[in-house]
C-alpha cells in the first residue's frame, strides 16, 4: 500500500517484479569510477563490485536510484529502500527491473500531476532537450507534512547512458518558509486592520479609496464615501469606563457590516470614527443616503454592557467621486466636513454638496 500524496516516490513503489540480474553487467569498473572519480587504478578492481558501490551510495541520506536509457531502475540505495519500507510502499529489497518512467506515466494517467511533471522532466533531460531537471514536490505521510527536491544527473559507462535520480528532504526548509509567510501575513493584518473591531484601518481605507477611484475613472462610474462619528460615545466611556467603550465600538463595527452589502467596505479610521466605501452604483448619492438611514436605525438599538444600557447615535457625512472631487484627500476632507455639519445641525446625514465650501474642515488630516 502506497502512502497518499507521496510523489514522485510513490509512483515507482508497491509493485512486485522479477529482478533483472543481467543489469549487474552494467556495474563495470567504468560505472563505479564515474560515481567515485577519485578511486585509482590500483584499487579499481576492489571497487568494481556491486556491493562496494552500494556501500558507498548507502552513506547518503538522499534517496537515490540509477536508471538506464529505457527508464529501468538498475540501482537503489539504502535510504531509498528504507523510505519505501517505512512508508509501506516497498515489496522487495531489490528494486532493479522496475521501470521508473512507466510507473510515473501510470500515476499521471490516474490524475497525479506531480508524477506527470516528473516523467516529462526526466524524458526531456534524458533526450538532452533540457540541460537540468529540478522538481520540488510534497510527500506527506499520515502523521506529518514533508517536501522533497528531485534532481537528475547523467553519466556513461561502456558506451551506455545512465541517469542518477536523487530525492533530497527539504521539509525543514519548507516549514521555515511557511512560518515566515504566516508571520508576514500576521504583520500585514496588524498593519492594515484594526485589532479591536477587525475592520480595515485608516491605511487600508485610503489605499482602497485610491483603487476604487482609479477603477471608477476608467469605467466612468461614481464612488460614494461615508465618514461617520458616534454621538454619545464619550459619555459611555466616562460613565462606564473604557471596557464599555471598546464593547460599543466592537458592536457598532458588527452592526455596520450587517447593514451593508457584501461588496461594500467598512473601516475604523479613528477613535470613534468609521468610514464606508460603497460599491459603485448608478446613483451613488441616493445609495449613500439609504445606507446612512439604515446604519442610523441599527445604531439606535441600545447596547448592553454589564447590565447597563448604552445608547448612542451617529452623524454621517458623504462625498461622491467625481461630483465632489477627483482626488482621495479632497473627497475625504469633504465627507469629514459634511459629517461635522450633520453633527452640528443635529442631523444624521449630510452630503458634501449641501454645505458651504468655506466650512472649517475638521477630522482627518490627509497629507498631500
Amino acid at each position: 500500500m502506497t502512502v497518499a500524496r507521496c510523489r514522485p516516490v510513490d509512483t515507482i513503489t508497491g509493485k512486485n517484479f522479477k529482478a533483472d540480474r543481467e543489469k549487474e553487467a552494467a556495474h563495470s569498473p567504468e560505472f563505479v569510477q564515474k560515481i567515485c572519480p577519485n578511486i585509482n587504478q590500483r584499487d579499481l578492481s576492489m571497487t568494481a563490485s556491486y556491493e562496494f558501490m552500494r556501500s558507498i551510495l548507502d552513506t547518503s541520506a538522499d534517496h537515490i536510484v540509477v536508471i538506464d536509457a529505457a527508464g529501468n531502475i538498475v540501482f537503489a540505495n539504502r535510504a531509498w529502500n528504507t523510505f519505501g519500507r517505512d512508508n509501506d510502499c516497498l515489496t522487495k529489497e531489490d528494486w532493479r527491473g522496475l521501470n521508473y518512467l512507466e510507473e510515473c506515466d501510470a500515476s499521471g494517467a490516474r490524475g497525479d500531476d506531480v508524477a506527470r511533471d516528473a516523467a516529462d522532466g526526466i524524458r526531456k533531460f534524458m533526450s538532452a532537450e533540457k540541460d537540468s531537471f529540478y522538481l520540488e514536490y510534497p510527500c506527506d505521510s499520515p502523521s506529518e507534512k514533508r517536501w522533497f527536491i528531485m534532481r537528475m544527473t547523467s553519466f556513461k559507462s561502456e558506451n551506455a547512458s545512465y541517469f542518477v535520480i536523487s530525492h533530497h528532504n527539504i521539509t525543514e526548509r519548507k516549514l521555515t518558509e511557511i512560518a515566515f509567510i504566516e508571520q508576514s501575513k500576521r504583520l500585514e493584518v496588524l498593519a492594515l486592520y484594526d485589532a479591536l473591531t477587525g475592520l480595515g484601518n485608516r491605511s487600508l481605507f485610503l489605499k482602497q479609496l485610491e483603487h476604487l477611484i482609479a477603477i471608477a475613472k476608467r469605467k466612468k462610474e461614481e464612488v460614494a464615501l461615508l465618514v461617520m462619528d458616534l454621538d454619545g460615545f464619550k459619555d459611555v466611556n466616562d460613565r462606564l469606563g473604557h471596557a464599555a467603550g471598546d464593547e460599543v465600538l466592537r458592536v457598532f463595527g458588527t452592526r455596520l457590516n450587517l447593514a451593508l452589502r457584501e461588496a461594500d467596505q467598512t473601516y475604523r479610521i479613528g477613535g470613534d470614527e468609521f468610514a464606508v466605501l460603497l460599491d459603485p452604483r448608478s446613483d451613488s448619492l441616493e445609495g449613500a443616503r439609504i445606507v446612512a438611514e439604515k446604519v442610523a436605525q441599527d445604531v439606535a438599538v441600545p447596547m448592553t454592557f454589564k447590565g447597563h444600557d448604552c445608547t448612542i447615535g451617529v452623524s454621517i457625512g458623504v462625498a461622491v467621486y467625481p461630483r465632489h472631487g477627483e482626488e482621495a484627500n479632497i473627497l475625504v476632507r469633504k465627507a469629514d466636513a459634511a459629517m461635522y455639519e450633520a453633527k452640528k445641525s443635529d442631523q444624521v446625514f449630510a452630503a458634501a454638496s449641501e454645505i458651504d465650501a468655506t466650512v472649517v474642515l475638521k477630522g482627518l488630516q490627509i497629507a498631500n
